[in-house]
């Protein structure tokens, strides 16, 4: 997994010139998301599109960004386009929460806690904090991080110049190029899912503590805890958020450059190429 050394490396070597870029667009996204529940997070999904430019920019280049990305995604003649790319992954996430909630699947407490699982709308308080902090997040994000796989590489196609609409959306082009690669794409994003769960897991007990909270209920953790956990979060957003974004800019850019150098001795025979010409078929 030499890409992962090679990815942390270009994080660090540009780390400078990157973070002010990605940190302003993750603001942005966060502060429009918060500002207005789930539609806030639709119209702040071409701010990703930035962020793709971004670093795949410093992949293919081992240069600065010149200018500012973050406006990329929302240009008048590609923002519906990325828009409807990115939001179909961004709303079958909280879909599937939301099945594994009434269906009561993500309530594995109930299993480490020897009762019996009984499909109910209501919602149940959680009896087990293993089954809070680390099963429920697992069941929740296994699912989606495995659909999702297939997809990551869409706000890179979308961020690319080369880009053709016409061989398909994104997202269909995405799935295609990632074929021979699924199986080195999965053992990377593995590499980050254990750390993604305690991120999740720790959203998800604050959630529950809330409630606990405001409508009653026993249910507390200790303040090391919790101290660990918010240690985490600056560390996601400074190092390992801009790795997982290089890792797979990276990856992006190694197979876009595999498919032009297998398309060009076909172009060099038919006809004069062009910079749209390659195709990951």
């Amino acid at each position: 997994m030499f890409i992962l050394a090679r990815s942390l490396k270009l994080v660090i070597v540009h780390y400078l010139e990157i973070m002010p870029h990605y940190l302003i667009a993750m603001f942005i996204f966060l502060a429009v998301f918060g500002a207005i529940p789930l539609l806030g997070g639709i119209i702040a999904l071409p701010l990703l599109v930035g962020v793709a430019s971004l670093f795949t920019h410093v992949a293919k280049t081992r240069e600065d960004y010149p200018g500012l990305p973050h406006m990329i995604g929302y240009r008048g003649d590609t923002l519906l386009r990325n828009v409807l790319n990115l939001g179909i992954p961004y709303i079958i996430f909280p879909f599937l929460g939301l099945v594994f909630w009434y269906t009561d699947w993500t309530t594995p407490a109930y299993w480490v806690a020897g009762q019996e699982w009984i499909p109910d709308i209501a919602w149940r308080p959680f009896e087990n904090i293993i089954g809070v902090f680390a099963l429920i997040p697992l069941i929740y994000l296994l699912p989606w991080y495995l659909f999702l796989t297939p997809l990551s590489m869409t706000p890179f196609l979308l961020a690319d110049p080369e880009f053709d609409p016409e061989r398909g959306s994104a997202l269909k082009q995405s799935a295609r190029m990632l074929i021979g690669s699924y199986l080195k794409l999965y053992l990377l994003r593995f590499t980050f899912l254990l750390w993604f769960i305690w991120l999740g897991g720790g959203a998800l007990l604050a959630a529950v503590l809330f409630v606990a909270a405001v409508f009653g209920g026993e249910f507390s953790i200790t303040g090391p805890f919790i101290a660990i956990y918010f240690i985490t979060i600056p560390l996601t957003f400074l190092i390992i958020l801009p790795w997982y974004h290089m890792l797979h800019a990276l990856l992006y850019d190694n197979i876009r450059t595999k498919a032009k150098k297998k398309a060009a001795p076909l172009e060099d025979a038919t006809a004069p190429s062009t910079a749209e010409g390659f195709s990951y078929d």
